[in-house]
């Protein structure tokens, strides 16, 4: 048994081992608890099965396994494995309130105001806006990349540098050294 958790997503990869069979009942608890959330998805997953290719994709070797992911990244769980245990860690780290641009519930006062501005706009206007987000991030992104390139070009310079530093220092002081024992 293995769990994968997305982004407020919590995957359960099953293996018909007695532990996965002792975690099932606790991990069927905590699913109905959060079958209507909007941020929190718990699913089974066997690793002997269909899901095999996702458990080979993730890591799971053992079993249990238990993942959670936030973004993209897949971390592990290493909290109890007992239904309260697991509530508690999906309510502190996953099941968060999102914003909803419809009503504004839940929404940070930047997010309040952005959706301020898109009132009255059609959906071409908003198409049209997201066309321009997505452009201006993708130059952003690419902006950054280029930054990232340029830091490890200079980190490798410096380097260079601090390399030939050292060894011209060392050599220097060593002839100095030398030059003054001998009356130079």
């Amino acid at each position: 048994m293995s769990f994968l958790i997305y982004d407020g997503t919590m995957v359960f990869c099953i293996y018909r081992c007695g532990h996965c069979k002792a975690l099932k009942p606790d991990w069927d608890k905590l699913g109905k608890q959060y079958k209507d959330s909007g941020s929190v998805l718990i699913v089974d997953v066997d690793c002997t099965a269909d899901g095999q290719q996702t458990c080979q994709q993730y890591g799971v070797k053992g079993y249990p396994t238990l993942k959670y992911f936030l973004g993209k990244k897949a971390n592990d769980y290493q909290g109890a494995r007992d239904f309260n245990a697991l509530s508690a860690f999906v309510a502190k780290t996953l099941d968060v309130a999102k914003c909803n641009p419809l009503n504004g519930k839940n929404c940070a006062e930047i997010e309040k105001k952005f959706i301020a501005k898109l009132e009255g706009k059609s959906s071409a206007e908003l198409q049209e806006l997201l066309q321009e987000k997505d452009a201006d991030y993708k130059l952003t992104k690419t902006a950054n990349k280029e930054a990232e390139k340029q830091y490890k070009e200079q980190q490798k310079s410096y380097r260079k540098a601090t390399k030939l530093y050292d060894m011209a220092s060392n050599i220097l002081k060593a002839k100095i050294k030398a030059a003054g024992k001998q009356g130079l």
